[in-house]
């Protein structure tokens, strides 16, 4: 990250790559060893197949839906030159499983209708969500400043999301498809560490553009290599 080398911490791009295989992909990305320190975590889920035997075991969100989180680290980011902490971070990494409707129709397998998809969840479950006149503050009127994640074979979504009421900062937050039977979703949350009697150090455009740069390194190193079979489904529905 080359925002401000005044800040030090830990950096994704330094970590080791770890994967999770689903049905129809393998998925890999960077985590790193969260250095031990007040209020760090470091839980990465233990077993390597999250495929369809395994739903059953997860948390159970409704009668059809389970979602299973693979990863959560925090840690803390600095400043070298006052030695304060400047911010709190969280990366949070969730997989949930299709309905069977779902599974069906191949919502998951051509990208157009994947994000459909995922932004009509979001829009519907956000759809009370109103801006407290904060330029960055998702919801419906700016559709969460969702953009495409281009990836080689199916796009994912990125958007904006406040998850907890009373955070400063909306999370960086990418759905992305596992193929026919699940998806998966990251998200970046930073929280800033506020002093009584020290101004705070950086603005709040500064911290927003030091979130999403995590993100963004979390990005460089996320690959998901679909199988054969997925692939050719792919290909069929991606078909002009």
């Amino acid at each position: 990250m080359n925002i401000c080398t005044d800040i030090r911490g830990p950096r994704l791009s330094d970590g080791d790559f770890i994967d999770f295989e689903t049905d129809d992909c393998v998925i890999s990305f960077k985590v790193f060893r969260v250095p031990e320190e007040s209020g760090s975590k470091d839980e990465i889920y233990s077993s390597k197949k999250i495929d369809q035997k395994s739903f059953e075991t997860w948390e159970r969100l409704d009668n059809e839906l389970y979602s299973k989180e693979l990863v959560y680290q925090s840690w803390r980011y600095y400043s070298e030159e006052t030695h304060l902490d400047i911010a709190r971070v969280a990366l949070e990494i969730r997989t949930f499983s299709h309905t069977r409707r779902e599974v069906d129709s191949l919502v998951s397998m051509s990208s157009d209708s994947f994000v459909d998809f995922t932004m009509s969840d979001i829009r519907a479950f956000y759809s009370g969500k109103k801006s407290d006149g904060r330029s960055y503050f998702p919801c419906p009127e700016n559709d969460f400043f969702a953009s495409p994640i281009e990836q080689p074979i199916l796009n994912g979504v990125r958007l904006n999301l406040f998850v907890s009421d009373g955070d400063r900062f909306p999370t960086s937050t990418g759905f992305f498809s596992l193929g026919r039977y699940s998806s998966l979703e990251v998200t970046v949350h930073l929280w800033p560490i506020v002093y009584e009697d020290i101004a705070q150090q950086y603005t709040d455009e500064f911290l927003l553009k030091f979130k999403e740069q995590i993100f963004d390194e979390f990005l460089a190193n996320l690959t998901i290599e679909y199988s054969a079979e997925a692939k050719a489904i792919i290909e069929q529905l991606e078909k002009p």
